[in-house]
């Protein structure tokens, strides 16, 4: 190729890719707003607003870079395609999702937010101070830590162990803060299905394995595993992290139904969720099934206050749970101690905590939140003064 032909050439190229970004760009412009993601099951970032000084500061361009990635036209097409030339190349992991053994995914545990994570501990510590009901505060660990054996080779999450013990080390001692022997339930069992294989939440095996945990820390008896009645309610579940992951590696999961059996008269529930105006007597919400997030199947999915009562157990003591999603498999389990469980979501309740506690006349609080959502969220300061 001569020098002028080549010089052709890489003019013609170059036009060629200008005009795909040109193209691109304006596509994005024209291309409708989503404003959810069901698939990720995540709010989408919107159009950021301008001002000179976040443009200044770099926040406008980082959040209109965002916003670009999360509206661009056909983006989880591109996702998919990603995600098989990553597989193709043998690499291990794609958006953070590690491709791990049996056809699971596990998401990726990187190295928390620490600052955010301690303005979380000082807004439960002032809340603990306010308060004369005894609190418990725990964390939940993921996949990434209790299945480390279905890793891929080389995979090395931060350790959500290390990451409590810190917390604990950071914050005066105080008995209400639970240690990591909370997962020993989780860790006996590391073998069996505790979390999806297409969703970073536990199944309601994994829920289960923590309860029996948790209540020798309450000082009661958990019921045994064949107190309940297993059955398999759907076999098509695919959660956030196939979304996230994309392409075609992960097996579909199932969603399960636990109910106890009694010897003559079953335990008799209600279920109340004020936002929604629902009373019912069942934790299972079947339609549920038919959207693409079947894990809302369990407690009918985020409302700011879910409330559990067990009419055997009319003279029981009220637990306050406050909570993320990681609660709606674990709660049924609970609500067989006490005779209310109350849910509150501080991503959607914006009242007083304090306030409830007296309307509702509550006698204990648990707050139990997943190491990832404990390490990011940004909601926890309202149990602050």
């Amino acid at each position: 190729m001569n020098t002028k032909t080549e010089t052709l050439y890489n003019k013609l190229i170059s036009l060629l890719f200008i005009g795909m970004l040109f193209g691109l760009t304006l596509i994005n412009v024209f291309w409708p707003f989503q404003e959810f993601s069901t698939s990720e099951n995540r709010f989408l970032a919107k159009m950021p607003v301008f001002s000179w000084n976040n443009l200044l500061e770099g926040h406008f361009t980082s959040d209109f870079e965002t916003f670009l990635t999360d509206q661009f036209p056909l983006r989880e097409v591109w996702v998919s395609v990603k995600s098989n030339a990553e597989r193709f190349m043998q690499k291990k992991e794609n958006n953070g999702v590690y491709f791990a053994k049996g056809q699971t995914l596990i998401e990726r545990f990187d190295a928390p937010n620490v600052q955010q994570s301690m303005k979380n501990l000082q807004s439960i510590q002032e809340f603990m101070e306010r308060t004369t009901l005894p609190v418990h505060v725990g964390w939940i660990p993921t996949a990434a830590e209790i299945q480390k054996e279905n890793l891929p080779t080389f995979a090395s999450p931060y350790s959500q162990s290390n990451y409590v013990e810190t917390l604990l080390q950071t914050e005066p001692s105080h008995a209400a803060f639970l240690s990591t022997e909370l997962w020993q339930g989780l860790q006996n069992h590391s073998e069996e299905p505790l979390y999806f294989a297409t969703d970073h939440h536990w199944t309601m095996l994994g829920a289960f394995r923590f309860y029996e945990t948790l209540m020798s820390y309450f000082g009661v008896e958990a019921l045994d595993i064949a107190d309940f009645q297993r059955e398999i309610v759907s076999e098509n579940f695919y959660g956030t992290l196939d979304a996230k992951a994309g392409g075609d590696y992960a097996r579909a999961d199932q969603i399960e139904r636990w109910d106890v059996m009694g010897d003559s008269t079953p335990p008799l529930f209600e279920v109340s969720i004020p936002d929604s105006q629902h009373e019912g007597t069942s934790f299972y919400f079947p339609h549920r099934l038919e959207e693409k997030d079947q894990y809302t199947y369990y407690l009918d999915g985020n409302h700011a206050v879910t409330i559990l009562r067990n009419l055997n157990l009319p003279q029981g003591r009220r637990l306050l749970l406050i909570k993320d999603s990681f609660a709606h498999a674990l709660a049924p389990f609970l609500v067989n101690h006490f005779s209310e469980v109350h849910m509150l979501d501080l991503r959607y309740y914006n009242k007083e905590v304090d306030d409830y506690l007296v309307d509702h006349k509550i006698d204990e609080v648990l707050v139990l939140y997943s190491t990832r959502q404990f390490a990011t969220d940004p909601y926890l300061f309202k149990l602050g003064n």
